[in-house]
């Protein structure tokens, strides 16, 4: 019986071998191609003898000569490291306040801003001018008649609302001296006429030869005080609930 079906298997096989090796059906003609556009046929074309070896130079062509810029461009950019066009780099009350800024852990943070309208920083402490005597009392509550005494200034506020958080810190100028100064900064801060929502906590404080004043939301006043004197000798000359 097995004999019967490879013997049926194999006259299936040759009759298909069979089938594929008759001759296809004739093919429909193609359109008569003219002569003008018939594409040249192989080997009827340019001969490779008959083309240049070599391009032509760029300095043989008419087209004009190009000299771009290498990687190591000579093009040099100065990029300001803040937003504040204040020199930093003697500005103390700015050490100060960046030095505390950065024991700050990342859930003590807020969103914070520095400087002053004309020179403000994001995230962290920027240096104040001191020409616009209006604008610093308007933001950090320090007197036209104390400006004098000040030989440059930082600021560090909360963006969102100033009256969260708001500090400045004034180097001193030789011979002034700091009591005096934070009685006016006090006097004249407890003064002010309060919007959106009342800050909580005043203090002054004296380090390194210069006022700082912070006022704003008690706890973080408080965190930033115990900050400043993780950092510096401190000495608090006012403290002080803003009613």
């Amino acid at each position: 019986m097995k004999k019967i079906i490879a013997l049926i298997l194999a006259l299936v096989m040759i009759m298909s071998l069979a089938a594929c090796s008759q001759k296809p059906a004739e093919e429909p003609e193609l359109p008569a191609i003219d002569a003008g556009n018939e594409p040249a046929a192989p080997g009827e074309g340019p001969e490779m003898d008959e083309m240049p070896a070599v391009m032509p130079d760029a300095s043989e062509t008419d087209m004009p000569s190009v000299d771009y810029p290498s990687t190591d461009s000579d093009i040099h950019v100065d990029y300001p490291s803040s937003d504040s066009d204040l020199p930093v780099g003697d500005n103390l009350p700015l050490t100060i306040l960046s030095t505390v800024w950065a024991t700050y852990a990342e859930d003590e943070m807020f969103a914070a801003a520095g400087g002053d309208y004309e020179n403000m920083v994001m995230d962290g402490p920027g240096a104040c001018g001191l020409n616009d005597a209006e604008a610093l009392d308007a933001l950090f509550g320090i007197p036209t008649s104390a400006l004098g005494n000040v030989a440059s200034a930082a600021s560090l506020m909360h963006m969102m609302n100033a009256n969260t958080f708001t500090s400045a810190c004034y180097e001193l100028r030789s011979g002034v001296d700091a009591a005096a100064m934070a009685a006016e900064l006090k006097d004249n801060i407890l003064a002010r006429q309060w919007m959106c929502g009342f800050p909580e906590t005043l203090i002054v404080v004296e380090v390194e030869g210069c006022i700082v004043t912070a006022f704003g939301n008690n706890d973080i006043i408080q965190l930033f005080k115990d900050k400043l004197a993780s950092c510096y000798t401190t000495s608090v000359l006012v403290e002080e609930p803003i009613v």
